[in-house]
C-alpha cells in the first residue's frame, strides 16, 4: 500500500488543500461563510479552531492518499488531468454528501455553496498537484 509512494507528494497535496482552505475562509468568502453559519444557527466563535485545523489536516492527508492511488490507477501525469479527475470525483461523491446535508439536515443553500465551493476547488487542486508531482 505504501511501496513506491512519495510521502512528500502526500504532504504537499495536503498542505495545498490546507493553505487554500485558509485563503478561502479568511480572504475569499469570510463574510459569506460567517453569514451562512449564523443562518444555520452555528456559532463560529464556539468552534475549537486548533482541533478543527488538526482534524482537517489529517483528513487532507487521507484524501491525498486516496487521490494518489486513484490518480496512479488512471495513469494521470498533468495538472489539468489530475484536477479534472478530482473534480469529477467531487461531483460524484463529495458533492452528493454535501447536498444530503441540505436535504436532510437543514443545512442552508448558502452554507452549502461556500462549503461545496471549497471542497470542489481544493479537490481539484489536490488532484492536479498529485498528478503533476508523482
Amino acid at each position: 500500500m505504501f511501496a513506491g509512494m512519495s510521502f512528500g507528494i502526500l504532504l504537499g497535496a495536503a498542505l495545498v488543500r490546507f493553505a487554500f482552505g485558509w485563503l478561502w475562509f479568511s480572504s475569499i468568502v469570510p463574510k459569506q461563510w460567517k453569514a451562512a453559519m449564523k443562518e444555520s444557527k452555528r456559532d463560529v466563535k464556539k468552534i475549537d479552531k486548533r482541533k478543527s485545523m488538526i482534524g482537517s489536516f489529517c483528513g487532507s492527508l487521507v484524501m491525498a492518499y486516496v487521490l494518489y492511488h486513484l490518480v496512479g490507477y488512471m495513469d494521470l501525469y498533468t495538472f489539468r488531468d489530475g484536477a479534472l479527475f478530482a473534480a469529477f470525483i467531487w461531483f460524484g461523491f463529495l458533492g452528493v454528501v454535501d447536498l444530503d446535508a441540505v436535504l436532510f439536515e437543514g443545512k442552508s443553500w448558502r452554507l452549502f455553496s461556500v462549503d461545496a465551493g471549497y471542497q470542489f476547488i481544493s479537490a481539484a487542486l489536490m488532484g492536479g498537484v498529485i498528478a503533476m508531482w508523482r
